[in-house]
């Protein structure tokens, strides 16, 4: 069994792999103890869940420095910002503002779309210097 919170938070629990009975077990698997061996296999059924969850992590490096000086009459305008602000979207985050002002309609005075962007690269853009 998997623990999980649904979307009202409470805890919630579901079955992620069903491993039958006692004599099942010790037929199938040439065991003496079941239990033991169930035991053994949750926790390297855990151990192989982890595994994967930091397999999944990314890593996102950005350059900001320009490698060449801008011309008097150039084109090219500093859009930097244009980078995290796509990442910024493919996670998701302005449609995750976007339910919570949703949910919170009595919530007003500020795009939270707005704040978490200008904060959030704020943090990326000072950790780089």
């Amino acid at each position: 069994m998997r623990g999980y919170r649904n979307e009202q938070g409470k805890s919630r629990s579901r079955i992620v792999e069903k491993l039958s009975n006692e004599e099942y077990i010790k037929k199938t698997y040439h065991v003496e103890d079941a239990r033991a061996w169930c035991e053994e296999y949750a926790k390297r059924k855990t151990a192989e869940a982890k595994q994967l969850a930091l397999s999944k992590n990314r890593k996102v490096t950005i350059k900001l420095a320009e490698l060449e000086p801008k011309a008097d009459k150039s084109a090219i305008f500093n859009v930097g910002y244009l980078i995290l602000d796509a990442i910024y979207h493919q996670f998701g985050l302005a449609n995750i503002c976007e339910e919570i002002r949703l949910k919170h309609p009595h919530v007003k005075g500020f795009n939270l779309n707005n704040v978490l962007r200008t904060m959030l690269f704020g943090r990326i853009l000072k950790s780089l210097l």
